[in-house]
């Protein structure tokens, strides 16, 4: 992430008071900052802001308006020490269901009673409905309607007022000239706000958890969901998934905290380092990743035999086609070439890099081997921005980053985890040159199951003696 605009992105919202913004009772800046902050980022770097996702997934990026769907009429939801939201697409396939990799360990360690309230996976329901499993759209038929017409009603005066205030300072402020589209944004996030923390406060009331787990905080539903645990006295942990020097981390100043999980559990000292949260508010607590270090101790001795690119939601055309030139000169050098979808290209892949299987690329969904499988057959791990680069240091192969990389995997290059490529010959001249190896004990805390299991039980047994 450019630092510098976080810096002043950060000056900008405590100058003009942007955490005191409410829209009929909603605390507007709260939902849509990391919206703004990437609207922002698009337009400043040259991108045209419509890059950035809309409406259902400005929400929840990857995702489609039914996930908020979460439980209208929440049937046959029973009380339990442990509520769980899956709400990421990472998953992992085991013998008859698909695994959140961030949540289906854990909870099964903690040997608690929970509810696990999922998302669908590209639509499918890939989870057997157990008892403790709940879909997030088997409520669609109550829910759509009324997100449609939400989504498409006149708009309100205050909506106008706020977005356009928001337009104007953002112009005062960076010096952008073109529309961020803030006013449907700031509507729509005031109808979903309501309805949805209706329906969350019906499942918190039913449940009753000790503890609340979540993957991404900084998705509206677990905004909602934490406002509601706290202040019905469950103790909200969020789970690491993704970089931590992202926008939804970075905080300059302590504010009401109300939307901030307990506590952070992050995969090493390097993701706590960058995580800037009121320190009053939320503990940030290295943990590790145990479905990474799982995975790796089940794969530790496979063959390297692939060359790994690991796609992203805005490089994934130039990434496809550097691919494509390398499975044509690593042909005679004994390597499989693999690309691994962004889960925002799953749903049209096909359409857009279908040149790939012609040419003997294999194109990896998860719907066979999760990433992990290919990390660990690969003699070479080839990406721009993404959390899997990092995971790849754990398995001590190769990392190349176009370009340098960008936003956080730049501290690959410079702490020597990585190497920089321009072209097609420059992974070749890479593969050909001995394997750099580095210590990934600061990236990844070990022994991460029972760190985790023990900060969970430390939580749960906080709400108990309270």
């Amino acid at each position: 992430m450019d630092q510098d605009l976080t810096r002043s992105f950060n000056e900008f919202e405590s100058t003009y008071s942007l955490f005191d913004l409410t829209h009929g009772g909603v605390p507007i800046w709260v939902l849509m900052r990391r919206f703004f902050f990437r609207s922002l980022q698009a337009s400043l770097s040259g991108h045209s802001s419509r890059l950035v996702p809309r409406f259902s997934s400005v929400l929840n990026p990857g995702t489609n308006p039914r996930y908020y769907s979460a439980a209208r009429v929440p049937i046959g939801l029973e009380p339990a020490t442990v509520l769980v939201f899956n709400n990421f697409g990472r998953r992992y396939r085991r013998i008859r269901r698909f695994d959140c990799i961030y949540t289906g360990r854990i909870v099964r360690a903690l040997n608690e009673s929970y509810v696990v309230l999922e998302r669908p996976l590209l639509g499918r329901h890939v989870t057997p409905p157990e008892g403790n499993v709940r879909y997030l759209d088997l409520f669609e038929l109550v829910l759509t309607p009324w997100m449609y017409y939400q989504a498409h009603r006149r708009r309100s005066y205050e909506s106008v007022e706020v977005g356009t205030y928001l337009q104007a300072i953002a112009e005062r402020h960076f010096g952008i000239s073109e529309s961020l589209g803030l006013v449907p944004i700031v509507d729509a996030l005031r109808a979903i706000y309501y309805h949805t923390r209706s329906m969350i406060s019906r499942v918190i009331e039913r449940v009753r958890p000790s503890i609340v787990i979540e993957v991404s905080h900084s998705t509206i539903l677990c905004f909602i969901a934490t406002e509601i645990a706290k202040s019905a006295g469950s103790v909200v942990v969020e789970l690491q998934h993704g970089p931590t020097d992202e926008i939804a981390y970075q905080y300059d100043r302590a504010f009401d905290a109300r939307h901030l999980p307990d506590s952070l559990l992050v995969f090493g000292r390097y993701w706590r380092d960058r995580a800037r949260l009121p320190a009053d508010e939320t503990e940030v607590k290295v943990v590790g990743f145990p479905h990474l270090e799982a995975r790796y101790a089940e794969l530790a001795d496979s063959p390297k035999d692939v060359v790994l690119f690991v796609s992203g939601a805005l490089v994934g055309t130039s990434l496809a086609r550097l691919a494509a030139r390398v499975a044509v000169i690593c042909s005679g050098e004994g390597y499989r070439v693999v690309y691994k979808l962004h889960d925002s290209e799953k749903a049209r892949w096909r359409r857009r890099y279908g040149f790939l299987n012609s040419i003997g690329v294999h194109v990896a969904r998860d719907d066979d081997k999760d990433i992990h499988y290919w990390l660990a057959r690969a003699a070479g791990v080839v990406g721009v921005a993404s959390t899997a680069l990092f995971e790849a240091a754990r398995y001590r192969t190769r990392i190349m980053l176009v370009g340098g990389g960008g936003g956080s995997t730049s501290y690959l290059l410079e702490a020597g985890y990585a190497e920089s490529i321009d072209c097609a010959a420059d992974i070749l001249a890479c593969l050909r040159r001995p394997t750099m190896e580095r210590d990934p004990s600061y990236l990844w805390e070990p022994q991460s199951l029972s760190k985790m299991r023990s900060a969970l039980r430390e939580q749960i047994g906080r709400v108990g003696a309270e």
